[in-house]
């Protein structure tokens, strides 16, 4: 009777599981994923075939699982930060990730005018990973991941759930892609905020040739090179362009020269859930596009 009465609780129990997995609202972040997303990003050991650089728009805009679909055998890495910036240091570090002992490696440039925008704080978030105290990486990379259904969901957010709709939805994964989006999104939500930045600076010339020589200098070691220009919406594209002086062609014809592959992307095949950063579904399209454009050239 014991024995019937424990396999009816543990059965209930499993019902009770799925049902909550389903009907409560998602737990608010825990800060420990994040903490340890960065840090594992950063740190971890294994070297990759195909290293993706760039700012927000790349993190949140590329799966190199998606990738990996499509180029078979390789082993790729999203490398994208906030606020990064196209220069030396970044350069440097995306460097150290490939597998220095394959002669097929890739850098995948994610090219956006804020990248190749100087800024008090540029590189700030890599900075702050590079330069974390060795026992605290290996506390945050060791920091297990806990299942959303685990974490503490607080009673208010049942009742609450109108209000949550509106918050960022965000899933780390291990390599490099935040997987994120918006329920009841705004799709002009960043436009302000841009507007106010690039009345204020421009596209910096030194950083344009900054990644022209460091194009050259990996292509003559024998790295492809390609780049693409995150899709945003043509508001924002319009706007960077004419506020912040971004002359895509000129940019494009000097990457070409250097020996560099542009990918061109079309803003009007994908979505963005606030004006810069794409939704999920179109992060998932567009990692699948570069893949098969940089699949087209390996073969030829």
């Amino acid at each position: 009777m014991i024995k019937e009465r424990t396999v009816l609780v543990v059965i209930i129990s499993a019902m009770l599981i799925i049902i909550a997995s389903i009907v409560l609202p998602k737990p608010a972040k825990d800060k420990n994923i994040s903490k340890r997303f960065w840090a594992y990003k950063t740190h971890n050991n294994i070297k990759y075939n195909v290293i993706i650089i760039g700012d927000s728009r790349v993190y949140r805009g590329i799966s190199p699982k998606e990738m990996e679909k499509v180029l078979t055998g390789k082993k790729i890495l999203n490398f994208g930060y906030s606020s990064g910036r196209l220069n030396s240091l970044f350069f440097n570090q995306a460097e150290k990730r490939l597998n220095k002992s394959s002669d097929k490696n890739i850098i995948v440039i994610g090219l956006t005018p804020n990248s190749l925008i100087h800024h008090p704080d540029e590189n700030e978030l890599l900075i702050e990973q590079l330069t974390l105290p060795k026992e605290e990486i290996i506390q945050r990379i060791q920091l297990k991941k806990v299942a959303d259904l685990f974490l503490p969901v607080k009673p208010k957010d049942i009742f609450n759930s109108k209000k949550r709709e509106k918050n960022y939805i965000e899933i780390f994964h291990d390599d490099g892609w935040v997987e994120s989006y918006i329920i009841n999104e705004d799709t002009t939500k960043a436009l302000k905020k841009y507007e106010k930045w690039l009345t204020e600076v421009d596209v910096s010339q030194e950083m344009i040739d900054e990644l022209i020589n460091q194009t050259t200098k990996w292509v003559e070691q024998g790295i492809q090179v390609y780049a693409f220009r995150p899709p945003s919406t043509y508001s924002m594209e319009k706007m960077e362009e004419s506020l912040a002086k971004f002359n895509q062609e000129k940019i494009v014809e000097r990457f070409e020269n250097a020996g560099g592959i542009w990918i061109q992307v079309n803003s009007k095949d994908y979505h963005s859930y606030d004006g810069s950063h794409l939704h999920k579904d179109s992060a998932i399209k567009l990692s699948r596009a570069i893949a098969e454009e940089i699949k087209k050239h390996l073969e030829e």
